[in-house]
């Protein structure tokens, strides 16, 4: 097998493992019934995710706690509430589901919350 066809080989299983955007959906909506959807970090993705659910399903929105960061920059679209990271230990409670969401391998993002918080609910890796 030449380096191009295992590369793609990669490629193709890689992307076959990660849910499409319909699936992330799906999984937000059955979390949402047992309590408050929660997303980090404040990104790109992040605001895709959102903007999808304005449009498809924007009964969910009221589900949404908002989104963590560790910047105290970080901003989100209008009705959607920023927090830093550190603070969501005060909101496991009511956390039902933590969306990574990540263009990238998620080692960044666990470590930040194995680091910077003593949450250990459910999360989905996106």
């Amino acid at each position: 097998m030449s380096f191009y066809h295992y590369a793609i080989k990669i490629i193709s299983e890689r992307l076959k493992s990660v849910d499409s955007l319909q699936k992330v959906l799906e999984k937000i909506s059955i979390a949402s019934a047992k309590g408050q959807i929660a997303f980090y970090p404040c990104g790109r993705y992040t605001r895709t995710i959102l903007c999808e659910i304005k449009s498809r399903t924007p009964e969910l929105l009221s589900k949404v706690i908002g989104c963590f960061d560790k910047s105290s920059e970080a901003t989100m679209e209008k009705g959607i509430s920023v927090y830093n990271i550190r603070k969501l230990d005060e909101f496991e409670e009511m956390i039902s589901l933590l969306v990574l969401a990540s263009n990238t391998f998620y080692s960044k993002e666990i470590r930040d919350i194995e680091e910077l918080t003593n949450y250990n609910g459910p999360t989905l890796k996106t």
